[in-house]
């Protein structure tokens, strides 16, 4: 048995204020600029628009009032999905239908030049205003060949999202790393992945993320892209899963939670890795990704029942390394550094 399950260890989440107030003694506006950009992000992404708003002569933004009042209406566009950008500028209604009417705070024409202008980076390394540099990269979407830029171009954006995160709550004792996908709505070429025929959502943005298994809250991102992927830090001598998944998680080496994750990200090399050079536990379902697993002892385990289990233990590296195989319609096998064998709640199937 985990030790840390024979002693109840167990990590509350908890989001840090930083008036040392409760949860309660915080209204709507305090949560999300807590969880929105931290103050320097904003300001460089002030400058860096502004740059490209003098370049084509138009008015630079007012500071971080018109800041906000444009991150606002971008907001305030996702409530209404149907219409268009310019029908949210419209009075008036339409039967039961009122319009919006964007314009009480912001001009369309105003509008348009940010939103063309936003930017999270310095204007001499943009591809658009210097041709020496380039981050665009070639991938097929629906069969056909397309150029699409890399995500050096958003970076700040990524990393100002994650550095927020960190600073706004603390996870719980576990952790789940796994892939979702921005889907990508036709409105523009220049970033994406691909297609990914696997997902629901086939053509559009893959990212790597890491959640809080208690509160939901996403943590940290990755938005995969293949161009830099090798020179990322781990790369060398790991495969991609393992890589990613210490990266995700090296704010919180040490802390001994435990990093859930699919197939995508487990294997013992993960296990051992995420033990000895992160300090976290792991546990994951392995599928293609099992050097050093024992996959076809336990494919050719007689189990006698539906939902008999076997578990084995080996060492690698100095590191314990826990195999389970559960006997379900299809065998599931699991590598884990820590757990129990012992006996848990039945679970009742959903139909």
């Amino acid at each position: 048995m985990d030790v840390r399950v024979a002693n109840g260890w167990k990590e509350k989440p908890k989001i840090t204020w930083d008036d040392n107030l409760s949860d309660l003694h915080h209204g709507a506006l305090n949560y999300f600029l807590l969880f929105f950009l931290k103050p320097q992000i904003i300001s460089e992404i002030i400058e860096f628009t502004n740059q490209r708003l003098e370049r084509t002569r138009q008015k630079k933004l007012a500071g971080k009032y018109e800041f906000f009042k444009f991150v606002g209406l971008l907001l305030r566009k996702t409530l209404y999905p149907n219409l268009s950008r310019q029908e949210c500028w419209q009075n008036g209604s339409v039967r039961a239908f009122t319009y919006p009417d964007f314009g009480k705070d912001m001009r369309i024409d105003r509008f348009n030049r940010i939103f063309s202008a936003m930017a999270f980076l310095p204007i001499d390394e943009d591809p658009e205003y210097n041709s020496s540099v380039s981050y665009t990269r070639s991938v097929v979407v629906k069969g056909k060949q397309k150029s699409i830029q890399s995500f050096a171009t958003v970076q700040l954006l990524v990393d100002g999202f994650n550095d927020a995160r960190l600073a706004a709550i603390r996870p719980g004792s576990g952790l789940c790393v796994d892939e979702c996908m921005s889907k990508w709505r036709g409105k523009d070429d220049r970033i994406g992945d691909g297609e990914i025929v696997r997902k629901p959502e086939s053509v559009g943005v893959e990212i790597k993320a890491i959640c809080c298994c208690e509160t939901n809250v996403m943590m940290r991102i990755e938005p995969v892209d293949s161009k830099y992927a090798p020179r990322k830090k781990f790369a060398i001598g790991n495969n991609a899963g393992t890589a990613v998944t210490q990266r995700l998680t090296e704010p919180w080496k040490g802390t001994g939670r435990t990093v859930y994750g699919d197939s995508a990200f487990a294997s013992v090399n993960t296990c051992v890795r995420m033990h000895q050079e992160n300090g976290l536990h792991f546990m994951g379902l392995v599928k293609s990704a099992h050097s050093q697993f024992p996959k076809k002892y336990i494919e050719e385990y007689p189990f006698e029942h539906r939902g008999d289990s076997i578990f084995l233990r080996a060492e690698s590296n100095g590191t314990e390394i826990f195999a389970t195989g559960w006997n379900d319609a299809k065998i599931k096998m699991i590598v884990s550094t820590c757990g129990t064998s012992l006996q848990g709640e039945p679970h009742e199937k959903k139909c």
